[in-house]
């Protein structure tokens, strides 16, 4: 049997498509989190609270396309009979992000993290400016911030609460040596952001996939 060169071509085009299809459909293949026994944040002339502000307060965007509480509820994009969290800290380092500490007891957790008080000259550099903490109860990576839903001004119904990656999350850097992370703020991020993208996008499919009708 014969066949033109241009239909052996489209049908390797076509084959090369599916296949670039599927790989897009499957969940990608990360590096294991590497050993982390101590943190610490380059001393940048502010206080630990300030860079903590800086590292969660939300800049008026919403980049992540759920609602918060939606975002919290998602699943990892892996073959997995358990259930495990897309918010897994060690899953989201594996992504590139820099782990943070919950805002409930940030004193208490800070220096785990690498907030330790190595910035004593930082309210004398800021004077006056001692802020709380913003929010972030559930201890999400540096450079994420809750938007506040606000109230729909037609039927007085509150909005949901939204998600968002800030600037904090592409201009922080860090740097680990032998179980030991080195973190300074104005850096290059090491995030995956494409990676992100396709890991969200997965986990908002994966629960319409494996719940739709299955025809034989």
């Amino acid at each position: 049997m014969y066949f033109a060169p241009e239909r052996v071509r489209d049908a390797a085009l076509e084959i090369k498509n599916d296949a670039n299809l599927v790989a897009q459909l499957l969940p990608a293949t990360l590096p294991e989190p590497s050993k982390i026994e101590s943190a610490y944040w380059l001393p940048q002339n502010w206080t630990s609270r300030q860079r903590y502000w800086f590292h969660h307060t939300s800049q008026g965007t919403a980049t992540i396309p759920v609602p918060y509480q939606w975002f919290l509820a998602l699943e990892r994009p892996e073959l997995s009979f358990s259930y495990t969290k897309l918010t897994d800290e060690n899953y989201l380092r594996r992504l590139g992000f820099i782990p943070s500490p919950g805002s409930k007891d940030f004193a208490g957790h800070a220096p785990a993290y690498g907030y330790h008080e190595d910035a004593q000259n930082g309210d004398t550099a800021n004077p006056g400016w001692s802020p709380s903490p913003p929010e972030n109860p559930n201890a999400l990576p540096v450079g994420f911030a809750i938007l506040k839903g606000g109230i729909d001004p037609t039927t007085g119904a509150p909005y949901d609460d939204q998600i968002g990656l800030t600037c904090a999350a592409y201009h922080t850097g860090h740097l680990e040596y032998k179980n030991v992370s080195i973190r300074f703020d104005g850096g290059p991020a090491m995030v995956n952001l494409g990676e992100v993208e396709r890991a969200i996008g997965l986990s908002e499919l994966a629960p319409v996939v494996w719940t739709a009708p299955r025809w034989i």
